[in-house]
């Protein structure tokens, strides 16, 4: 089965007109590692699309839309991650009087 039986012929259409990148692209213009581009598409932070004729395919021929990575980078600049902290506890006042 190729894309063409999954998607209608109008997403054909507007998704063979977008630009579209490969996860090796996408990581070399962003600095990262493949595997973590491929992480964010796991994870669903980033879209990505399953080209490759047969749908339960080994090897999944992943492509990403260039809007789908700007939204990407708009969301991650909004709200970046935070990560907490735990902080020591001071010693009590009394402690120090002594």
């Amino acid at each position: 089965m190729s894309l063409i039986e999954y998607m209608s012929k109008a997403q054909v259409a507007c998704f063979s007109l977008q630009v579209s990148h490969s996860i090796e692209d996408v990581a070399e213009n962003l600095g990262v590692d493949s595997r973590t581009v491929r992480e964010w598409v796991k994870k669903g932070e980033l879209k990505a699309v399953n080209v490759s004729r047969n749908k339960d395919s080994r090897k999944a021929r992943l492509r990403i839309l260039e809007k789908d990575v700007t939204d990407f980078l708009t969301l991650r600049a909004i709200a970046p991650e935070v990560k907490i902290s735990r902080r020591r506890r001071l010693p009590s006042l009394e402690s120090w009087s002594a």
